[in-house]
């Protein structure tokens, strides 16, 4: 037997010369890829090889013969082409191009992208469109259409457009398709859109492209599949799903749906419903006539319901949005706003909550409303204000029997709605409002309604800043200098089968430092002036030398106006005194010093002081500002304070100080007078009701003023006589005197 001949393996040095050369034979016998660029008439076949040309002028040589490893490219102009199957590496629309893919009659034709590692297997470029045109009868193939696949591993970029569509007298059920074998692998890019039309379809993609931000899926086909499901196609923040026609959503879903922005643009009613969380990372729009029901209840596991990113916008007036779960998941699902960016809700047509339904402000950077709205289940407050404004412009209406949780860093911020059925009952509303500076206050009421015998919605909302400048009835000697409540109703109660006392809250900026004094009532403006309807305290109550925080129920009362927090103690804003304002004014006077005034004060304790401006007045109306003192900023002990009037008036004149807060609330000290000469002496003073002018004097006019410097009672004297002064209450005052040498105050005692 010959001998069999034997390769040496003792050594390896011939291993790198072996693996270069297999590499140089793979290389050199491997099929190259060659680009075709379209020349084909109007109508001709894809797969003609004169159809294409390896130049984009037509100078080069023709396709042939067709690889699977070529590319085939359009490049501008509008070709009309008929498809046939074929198999080929890439697919490109470039140069705004817009062709349209015709199938052959009655039949499906697939183009088939194998792709590569280099490039994107299809690529539609911006600027560029692709319609895939199913043509035919219906008594032909069922399966008439355009498919474009992508291979395993082979992606594909949409920058540009693809429609969807058939034609025809009686059109085929369509299956133009965009397949593609791995899931996640055809992107459409920011401009990119895939437009599903057709008078008859199911046209469809598969593979679950992605729709990146600025990217848009219409659908827009009466039989065409749902292209909202969830594991139809994947949405990503700033993509948009636009519904026309179709099938869409449902009742009985249980897979969660997440949307970039949803557009509801059709002319018939849809739902979506089920067992599932409804995620609409941005806005939510109703531009079609029909009527949109979100009833997404949520599951077991996370019973969420609706989450909305963006703003709300219902921009047809004839159309409406309805949230609506039932109640079948444990814990009745909520609409939660919760965004990262100012959200607003606006509407032309109709806005409604079901009667399943919470609503959530869960945004740090809050929620407008524009539209008006009711909710009937609960208000949840979780993070950020919702802002709402006057009935018919985005109006909150909270149901008599709806829960409010939440409060303090979120809450309503403008008017809150409650109606009420006759009886008795209490409603809450968890108001408060953001100051000019923007600086937020979170001061909640309740209504305590103790007899109503016809339905009543009560609207209340917290105002800020000082409701001094109406004047006071006394008993009241001074009002906050913070804010208010109005509170209306509609339509009016009942006369005579009405009363109701209301609880208001307060903090350290509306500086209570006796919080159960008899002098701190509830006032209730009436007839432009504030009047007592009195408080649940009793006593003289315990002075704190720190701002309180707490509540204050009036007494009963039957009319609705504003309301803010009083005193009833004469000395005004003097310390000991009630002081529901940001400092303490311990004491302010103005005197004489040479040929100057001297203005001279102290603050008891202050809540975020920034400074006091000093103003004078000839007549104690027309304020001006003669300078500023800064403050102390926020303590709890006593402090002093001067300023120096070096051009003072001729005569007397009237001092006050605005005392301005960090966050730009500002309010005002009692009047003080001074002038170069002697003031005139009273006695006895203080008195216990009657105090004797001096003999010197001659004819007089005169007037009692309270510490704002409104007129209590005046007249005409003369020197020698007695005024009688025991109508008025305890506290202090000032006599203002008038004569032919001029005005002299002086700070007048009653006991």
């Amino acid at each position: 037997m010959a001998n069999t001949p034997t390769i040496p393996l003792a050594g390896t040095h011939w291993l790198p010369k072996l693996l270069a050369l297999l590499l140089l034979l793979a290389a050199t016998t491997a099929p190259a890829q060659t680009a075709y660029y379209w020349r084909g008439a109007t109508g001709a076949s894809l797969t003609a090889a004169a159809s294409w040309n390896t130049q984009a002028n037509g100078s080069g040589t023709t396709r042939s013969p067709a690889l699977a490893t070529d590319i085939l490219v359009f490049d501008g102009g509008a070709p009309v082409v008929t498809v046939a199957g074929l198999t080929i590496a890439r697919l490109r629309f470039i140069n705004n191009t817009s062709v349209t893919l015709n199938s052959a009659s009655n039949s499906t034709n697939t183009i088939s992208v194998s792709g590569d590692a280099t490039d994107d297997g299809l690529i539609v470029e911006s600027g560029s469109a692709v319609t895939l045109v199913a043509n035919g009868t219906t008594g032909g193939s069922a399966g008439a259409g355009v498919v474009i696949s992508l291979g395993a591993g082979t992606t594909g970029r949409v920058a540009g457009t693809i429609t969807l569509t058939n034609v025809g007298t009686a059109p085929p059920t369509a299956t133009n398709k965009l397949a593609s074998a791995t899931e996640n692998a055809l992107r459409f890019a920011a401009g990119g859109q895939l437009i599903v039309l057709g008078s008859r379809s199911s046209t469809a993609f598969s593979g679950v492209p992605v729709f990146e931000s600025g990217s848009t899926l219409e659908q827009n086909a009466p039989n065409s599949s749902d292209r909202s499901a969830a594991t139809s196609a994947s949405y990503r923040s700033g993509s948009t799903f636009r519904y026309v026609d179709g099938v869409f959503g449902g009742t009985g879903l249980s897979v969660d749906r997440t949307f970039g922005n949803l557009e509801f643009a059709s002319a018939t009613g849809r739902t979506i419903g089920g067992a599932l969380n409804l995620t609409i990372l941005n806005n939510l729009a109703v531009t079609g006539g029909g009527g949109l029901v979100l009833a997404a209840r949520g599951n077991a596991m996370n019973p969420a319901g609706t989450l909305v990113g963006g703003n709300i916008d219902i921009a047809n007036a004839a159309a409406t949005l309805n949230f609506n779960p039932s109640t079948a998941i444990p814990n009745a699902p909520k609409v939660s706003f919760n965004g990262s960016s100012a959200q607003t809700v606006s509407s032309a047509g109709t806005l409604s909550f079901g009667p399943n339904t919470k609503l959530e402000i869960n945004n740090p950077a809050g929620v407008t409303l524009q539209a008006d709205l009711g909710v009937a289940h609960e208000l949840l407050l979780t993070n950020g204000l919702l802002t709402t404004n006057a009935s018919g412009s985005g109006l909150l209406t909270l149901a008599a029997t709806a829960t409010v949780v939440g409060g303090s860093s979120s809450f309503v911020n403008g008017p809150l709605a409650r109606p009420n059925a006759p009886g008795s009952s209490s409603l809450l509303f968890r108001v408060g409002r953001v100051a000019p500076a923007g600086s937020r206050s979170y001061r909640p009421i309740t209504l305590a309604l103790t007899s109503q015998t016809n339905t009543v919605t009560y609207t209340a909302q917290q105002v800020e800043g000082s409701g001094a400048a109406s004047g006071v009835t006394a008993p009241i000697g001074h009002v906050s200098a913070r804010r208010y409540y109005t509170v209306g109703a509609s339509a009016a109660p009942a006369g005579g089968s009405f009363a109701a006392r209301i609880s208001l809250s307060f903090g350290p900026d509306n500086y209570v430092n006796n919080a159960t004094t008899a002098a701190l009532v509830v006032a209730r403006r009436s007839g432009g002036t504030w009047s007592s309807i009195g408080s649940a305290n009793t006593g003289p109550g315990v002075i704190s030398p720190t701002p309180l925080t707490g509540t204050l129920t009036s007494g009963a009362f039957t009319s609705f106006s504003d309301f803010t927090l009083a005193s009833t103690a004469a000395n005004g804003l003097y310390y000991p005194g009630l002081n529901p304002l940001p400092v303490a004014l311990a004491r302010f006077g103005a005197t004489a010093q040479g040929s100057a005034v001297a203005l001279r004060w102290a603050t008891a304790s202050e809540q975020n002081s920034a400074y006091f401006e000093v103003q004078r007045s000839a007549t104690g109306e027309a304020y001006e500002a003669l300078g500023k003192v800064a403050a102390q900023g926020s303590n709890s002990s006593l402090r002093e304070y001067a300023f120096v009037d070096v051009r003072p008036l001729a005569g007397r004149a009237y001092y006050r100080l605005r005392q301005a807060d960090a966050d730009g609330t500002a309010a005002y000290s009692p009047v003080a007078t001074g002038r170069r000469n002697a003031t005139t002496a009273l006695y006895p003073n203080p008195t216990t009701g009657v105090v004797l002018l001096p003999a010197s004097l001659g004819p007089v006019r005169y007037r009692v003023l309270n510490g704002l410097g409104q007129a209590l009672t005046s007249g005409q004297a003369a020197g020698g006589d007695r005024l009688d002064l025991r109508a008025l209450p305890q506290g202090a005052f000032f006599l203002e005197l008038t004569d032919a040498t001029g005005r002299h105050t002086q700070r007048l005692v009653r006991e």
